[in-house]
């Protein structure tokens, strides 16, 4: 455990989980654009996003499986948390991933 602690402190972790927090919130603001979302909410690199329409997720569960992304999902929002060691490449290929998934779940659930 405490080697742990020095680790976060000696790569200054917890800077790095806000900068990175704050590119994959406006990173994740593109899903606004189709309309679905309600809310992205969260602190650093953990987000929340909930959708509009209720049911949204049990869709997204396929898709995004399918694409080879793993999320936590629930019928109406799903959380993201990428690793501290990722990189802003890491969470442009997460996005697109989650963006096509959640476009494939709209039209899976005929939306």
């Amino acid at each position: 455990g405490v080697a742990v602690i020095e680790e976060i402190l000696q790569q200054n972790l917890c800077a790095k989980a806000e900068r990175l927090g704050e590119y994959l919130a406006a990173r994740l603001a593109c899903l606004k654009k189709l309309g679905i979302v309600r809310e992205i909410r969260g602190k650093g690199v953990l987000r929340g996003i909930e959708f509009t329409h209720p049911r949204l997720g049990v869709a997204l569960k396929k898709t995004a499986l399918r694409n080879g992304i793993i999320l936590r999902i629930d019928p109406s929002w799903f959380a993201v948390c990428p690793p501290l060691i990722a990189e802003e490449a890491d969470i442009d290929e997460m996005c697109e991933l989650i963006h096509k998934s959640v476009a494939e779940a709209m039209e899976l659930s005929r939306m």
